[in-house]
């Protein structure tokens, strides 16, 4: 737990906003994405602070630094700045980061694998539903739930959610405990919303998206 702590510590959220996205994104504070229902982030405390980091690392298992290899996306400068930023950060708590340049579908074939100990990546539902995204990243028997985080409490509380009324008060209270449980557990560090920036000619109406970017042409027309 101190070790994930200090990893919550040390990350350069504002930097990497402003480096790897322009500043065109948000502080992510939850577990699921900001731009869902059902987001809640009022249980994430942590800001870039060195010190506590350090304070944490050293009550951890590992309090002189360790070694790690981070698989990143090949010719992606988003991925690649993100993690050069985060290596250069952790660089300062004796934590050296080594990355390896591979094709998307062979990191994500490592992240399903399991066979990965730390990597940035990033995931975004079709359904604009927390219950949606819990489904298929933090049960047990989730597909993306790279790093097999299991809590009793917060998995059946996600299970339960899945299948209620959207909006329902119980519902929202389920989603609100089981935010409060893992991001108090850090199953990960939650960085940014990257914000959508889509250029069109001027006639073009009618542009909407799912959060997972798949644009919904139905509604789209010339004026």
């Amino acid at each position: 737990m101190h070790f994930r702590r200090a990893m919550a510590w040390a990350m350069p959220y504002e930097t990497l906003m402003q480096v790897v996205t322009q500043g065109l994104s948000e502080r992510l504070r939850s577990c699921v994405p900001k731009n869902i229902s059902g987001y809640v982030g009022d249980f994430w405390p942590y800001e870039t602070n060195l010190e506590k980091a350090r304070e944490e690392l050293a009550q951890a298992q590992v309090p002189d630094g360790f070694s790690v290899t981070l698989p990143v996306y090949a010719n992606d400068p988003f991925d690649e700045e993100a993690n050069v930023l985060i290596k250069e950060t952790l660089a300062q708590l004796g934590i050296t980061l080594t990355l390896q340049k591979m094709l998307m579908g062979q990191k994500r074939s490592l992240l399903n694998q399991k066979q990965v100990d730390m990597a940035v990546y990033d995931w975004r539902p079709w359904v604009p539903d927390a219950g949606y995204f819990i489904y298929f990243n933090w049960l047990p028997d989730s597909f993306t739930n790279y790093w097999s985080y299991v809590n009793p409490e917060a998995q059946t509380l996600g299970n339960e959610a899945i299948t209620m009324a959207v909006g329902s008060p119980e519902r929202e209270a389920k989603l609100r405990r089981f935010q409060e449980i893992v991001n108090g557990e850090i199953g990960l560090v939650p960085l940014f919303n990257q914000f959508d920036t889509i250029t069109m000619r001027e006639n073009v109406q009618g542009y909407v998206y799912y959060p997972d970017m798949t644009p919904d042409l139905a509604r789209m027309h010339l004026g």
